[in-house]
C-alpha cells in the first residue's frame, strides 16, 4: 500500500497544473491553517498554540467545509479515476481490514509471542507461556478522531464513533480530544461515549 501512496503523490505532482483552480483553493487553505498551527507550536508550545487553534472559529468551519467538499467531489472522483489507489480514507480502510480480517494480526500476535518469548528466556525466568491470540469479532469498534464528516460510516465491518474540534455532519460528536476527561468507556471490547461528560 505504501508504494501506491508514494505512486499517488508522484501523480499528483506531474498532473498539479491539470487540478482545477477550486481544488488548489481548497487544499491551500487546508494547508495553510496546518501551517500556521505547526507555527504556533513551535513557537509557544503545544498547550498554548492548541488553546489558540480551537479559538478560530470561523476558520475551523471553512476548514470543515472546505475538507468535506475535497474528498468528496475531488478525492473520490480521482480514486475512480486513476489507476492508482489514493492513500487518504482508502488507505486507512484498507490497513485495518488487512489487520483484522485478511490475517496481518496472525503476523503481529506471532512477533509478540516471539519476543516475550525471548525476554523470558534473558531474563532467565521460568513462564508458562500461552499462544498470544487476538480475537475480533465481524465488526471493529473504530474511534474516529478529526474525523469532520465521518467518512468511515460507510463501512459495514466498522463501528464507529466520530469526533471533531467542529463537526461537518451531523453524526459527528462536538469534542477536543485533547481536552477531556471521562467520556469513553470500554466493555466487552466496545467503545461507549458518555456525551455529557464532553469537555468543550
Amino acid at each position: 500500500m505504501e508504494g501506491k501512496c508514494d505512486k499517488y503523490i508522484e501523480f499528483n505532482k506531474k498532473n498539479y497544473k491539470r487540478i482545477s483552480e477550486k481544488q488548489k483553493q481548497l487544499a491551500n487553505f487546508i494547508k495553510k491553517l496546518h501551517a500556521e498551527l505547526r507555527s504556533e507550536y513551535e513557537i509557544l508550545g503545544i498547550d498554548e498554540a492548541w488553546k489558540i487553534h480551537v479559538t478560530k472559529s470561523e476558520q475551523l468551519k471553512t476548514y470543515a467545509e472546505f475538507m468535506y467538499e475535497l474528498a468528496n467531489k475531488y478525492w473520490t472522483y480521482e480514486s475512480k479515476n486513476t489507476s492508482v489507489t489514493y492513500c487518504r480514507i482508502e488507505w486507512i480502510k484498507q490497513q485495518c481490514k488487512d489487520y483484522f480480517f485478511n490475517g496481518k494480526m496472525n503476523e503481529f500476535d506471532a512477533r509478540e509471542e516471539y519476543l516475550f518469548k525471548k525476554n523470558i528466556q534473558i531474563l532467565n525466568k521460568n513462564f508458562n507461556i500461552k499462544n498470544i491470540k487476538t480475537t475480533v469479532s465481524s465488526t471493529i469498534s473504530v474511534l474516529d478522531v478529526g474525523s469532520c464528516y465521518n467518512p468511515f460510516k460507510t463501512e459495514n465491518k466498522f463501528s464507529v464513533t466520530a469526533i471533531d474540534i467542529v463537526p461537518y455532519s451531523n453524526d459527528v460528536i462536538k469534542c477536543d480530544f485533547l481536552n477531556l476527561k471521562n467520556i469513553f468507556h470500554v466493555q466487552n471490547n466496545d467503545i461507549y461515549v458518555a456525551k455529557k461528560y464532553i469537555i468543550y
